[in-house]
């Protein structure tokens, strides 16, 4: 459906490298998805566009949102129903900002002799 678009702006190119990457790193990027307010359904659509082994997807995607529910739910086991406007306010942007760190984290080492 969308190859028509792509034709037409003449990005065949762009999107073929656009392909890879998103191939090689997919499961990575639906994992950090599945952990940040970016709309599910775009990681989705463009997994599907990108012919993203569907194995590698369902798994990522279990496991990127088990953990945010799974974060959740304990926060509501040992919060009780008071912690819940605090995680609908700031939980979402605790998880960027560990994300953040983690990432970071991870090219520090890489940087590092």
């Amino acid at each position: 459906m969308g190859a028509p678009v792509i034709a037409f702006y003449h990005l065949q190119t762009q999107f073929e490298t656009f392909r890879n990457i998103f191939n090689t790193y997919g499961a990575w990027i639906v994992l950090i998805k599945g952990m940040t307010p970016v709309p599910y359904k775009l990681i989705t659509i463009t997994a599907g566009a990108t012919g993203m082994n569907w194995v590698t997807f369902s798994i990522a995607s279990v496991v990127s949102r088990g953990m945010r529910f799974v974060i959740e739910a304990e926060l509501l086991r040992r919060f009780g129903p008071s912690i819940r406007p605090k995680i609908d306010r700031y939980l979402e942007a605790i998880l960027v900002v560990l994300l953040v760190l983690l990432l970071g984290g991870f090219f520090l080492l890489k940087l590092l002799p």
